[in-house]
C-alpha cells in the first residue's frame, strides 16, 4: 500500500508545509487555523484543509478550542512531504506561490 503524496503541481501542499513548520514550534504539536493565505479566496483554503484531512494527512481537534480549530500534521503527512520533497530534487516547493495554483483546485 503505498501513501497517498501531495506532487506538484497540488496546491494543497505550501498549507501542508507551513502547518508543518507551525507545528514543529508549538509545544502541544498544534496550531491554529490557518484562515488567510495570499492569493487565495477562503473557499479555496477550505478546499484545500478538506483535501488535507480526507487524505489522512493533517489532523484536527475541536476539544478545548473555543476560537479555532487547530491542526497537526500526521505521520503520513510528514512522510508525504519527504516523498515529495525528494520526488522534486532540485525544484524548491517554497519558490511555488499559492496564487500559481489557485485555479488548479
Amino acid at each position: 500500500m503505498s501513501l497517498p503524496t501531495l506532487t506538484q503541481p497540488r496546491p494543497a501542499l505550501p498549507l501542508l508545509q507551513e502547518y508543518e513548520r507551525l507545528s514543529s514550534h508549538s509545544p502541544t504539536g498544534w496550531a491554529d487555523r490557518i484562515s488567510e493565505w495570499p492569493g487565495v479566496e477562503g473557499e479555496v483554503l477550505s478546499h484545500w484543509h478538506g483535501e488535507l484531512i480526507a487524505l489522512g494527512l493533517l489532523d484536527f481537534d475541536l476539544s478545548g478550542r473555543e476560537l479555532s480549530i487547530r491542526y497537526q500534521v500526521t505521520h503520513e503527512g510528514r512522510l508525504s512531504l519527504r516523498q515529495s520533497a525528494t520526488s522534486t530534487a532540485g525544484e524548491s516547493p517554497d519558490e511555488e506561490t499559492a496564487e500559481e495554483h489557485a485555479d488548479d483546485v
